[in-house]
């Protein structure tokens, strides 16, 4: 068991552009069908806020996220799981890296105890989610479980992560790494690596429970 930590290749904007270019209608079907066979799993916000944004697209997001911010992170979870119950439209995999959350949250902490301070904030993204359309420091993503978080990084975010990353030498790895990270430093590096081989591409981040309804 435990959270796991599943990357997607997103937009320029990491994640916004897809969710708005994605197939709203069957978003929305699947949204009603859901409600119909398994009533309170979908909110009745969420029936409501895709017949706004298939409307009058990303304006209706900006007026939810001002009248009820945690509704729309809802919503974003709402779409991830549409995703993931076998629609024909699926989301180009980042990385085939399926570990464990807590790997990243130790590796967020050592880069942050050495000093890099903008790698570590943007790490943060991974067990905490992010937020569209406001800061995370206004209020940070809402997940009702506690569990299923998604997160993002643009393309500039996931190039200056890829060049960075690539760039640290063995000493600036090992010094002052915490035992945990010193068992798995060959192995947590080459993960996040690989996440910026292929392309510069704006990347979105979930984590989700092993066990429950996703891959």
């Amino acid at each position: 068991m435990g959270i796991r930590v599943g990357f997607y290749f997103g937009g320029p904007d990491g994640l916004l552009s897809c969710f708005l270019n994605s197939p709203l209608d069957q978003f929305q079907e699947f949204l009603v069908e859901t409600s119909n066979e398994f009533p309170g799993d979908i909110s009745s916000t969420s029936l409501q806020l895709v017949e706004e944004v298939k409307s009058s697209g990303v304006h209706a997001l900006k007026r939810a996220t001002v009248l009820d911010y945690k509704s729309v992170d809802v919503f974003i979870a709402d779409w991830m799981l549409f995703l993931d119950v076998g629609h024909k439209y699926k989301l180009a995999g980042a990385s085939d890296s399926w570990i464990k959350v807590h790997n990243y949250k130790e590796l967020r902490d050592v880069f942050e105890a050495r000093g890099f301070t903008e790698i570590a904030r943007l790490l943060t993204y991974i067990p905490d989610g992010r937020p569209i359309l406001r800061h995370e420091l206004l209020h940070p993503f809402y997940a009702e479980d506690e569990v299923l978080k998604v997160g993002y990084w643009t393309s500039e975010e996931a190039r200056f992560l890829r060049e960075a990353i690539s760039e640290l030498s063995g000493e600036e790895w090992s010094d002052g790494l915490t035992d945990f990270m010193r068992a798995n430093e060959k192995r947590a590096a080459s993960r996040l690596r690989a996440l910026f081989v292929v392309q510069y591409e704006g990347v979105f981040v979930r984590s989700v429970a092993q066990g429950q309804a996703y891959p």
